[in-house]
């Protein structure tokens, strides 16, 4: 059986020698079939056979030599929207005794059960922050669908072992993405944020990078949201304009600006380009980096 391997995990693993400034914690797979969804951002829609998932390689190679080079790290698999799909992650899952995630489209509730029994976590993406997006951008999936399953797999997998995907940047106010993060967590479901890339041949090829202030302070509301250090927000047009506490005293701590996502998860360069702007940190920034950070708090 073959599975596509991120760039950097099939680094990690020795099946590339190449150099890369920054390791993935977590080994990350994904499945062959071509893929019928047709979300709007995603290079992997409609069957294009691209190489690409968000602005990354994933070469093939085979579950075997993937198998023997894998140590203890945790492992995530990525999942195309295709037939037989589930056969082929539960062929996966069941040759990896790793932790393990599985990120794909709903499953039903006895597939979930079965993976329950395999995996440790799953991943139900909602991508948009509000409906009318998910409508637009996601037209081969249904909202209230997405939302009874996370709401199943979390009686299935237990609190916070279910995430779910956000992406900043699709056409959401900020108000938007608040209350999702705060309707997520408050269902027990890790939300994991993403910023929008705009990848060539998709719809949203010409639609640009959502501001980096925009997000630094949609990396603040998460951090002070699962913290449970505030939940007081107030808007004006679809801005915050209070975040219910002194930002002063929470902005330096430079875990906020770090992936958001499943434990051990860092994603090196999801969303930006090695030497280019970083919306998400795959380590702590240092010092300096801090300090660029912080201008945009000024």
């Amino acid at each position: 059986m073959k599975v596509r391997v991120s760039y950097g995990s099939a680094i990690k693993l020795g099946l590339l020698k190449k150099k890369i400034d920054c390791l993935p914690m977590t080994i990350y797979l994904m499945t062959m079939g071509s893929c019928t969804g047709k979300c709007s951002f995603c290079a992997q829609a409609n069957n294009s056979g691209s190489e690409m998932l968000s602005r990354v390689i994933w070469p093939e190679f085979s579950l075997e030599d993937v198998l023997k080079n894998l140590k203890d790290e945790r492992v995530c698999i990525q999942c195309l929207n295709y037939k037989n799909l589930f056969d082929d992650v539960l062929e996966i899952v069941e040759n990896i005794d790793n932790e393990t995630s599985v990120s794909a489209q709903p499953f039903s509730e006895k597939e979930l059960k079965t993976l329950s029994k395999k995996i440790d976590r799953i991943g139900i993406s909602l991508d948009c922050a509000n409906k009318d997006l998910f409508k637009k951008i996601k037209p081969t999936y249904s909202w209230d669908k997405h939302w009874k399953k996370l709401e199943k797999a979390v009686e299935i997998f237990g609190d916070f072992k279910v995430t779910s995907h956000l992406i900043v940047g699709l056409g959401e106010t900020e108000e938007d993405m608040v209350k999702i993060i705060q309707k997520l967590y408050r269902k027990k479901i890790k939300p994991s944020l993403f910023a929008f890339t705009p990848l060539r041949g998709t719809p949203l090829e010409n639609k640009k990078r959502p501001s980096l202030k925009k997000y630094r302070r949609i990396q603040l509301v998460y951090h002070l949201i699962t913290e449970n250090i505030s939940n007081d927000f107030r808007f004006k047009n679809g801005e915050i304009i209070d975040f219910g506490v002194k930002i002063e005293e929470y902005i330096e701590d430079p875990v906020i600006y770090t992936t958001k996502g499943c434990p051990k998860c860092n994603r090196p360069y999801f969303n930006e380009s090695p030497g280019g702007t970083i919306y998400n940190y795959p380590y702590l920034p240092d010092k300096k980096e801090m300090e660029e950070i912080l201008k945009i708090w000024e």
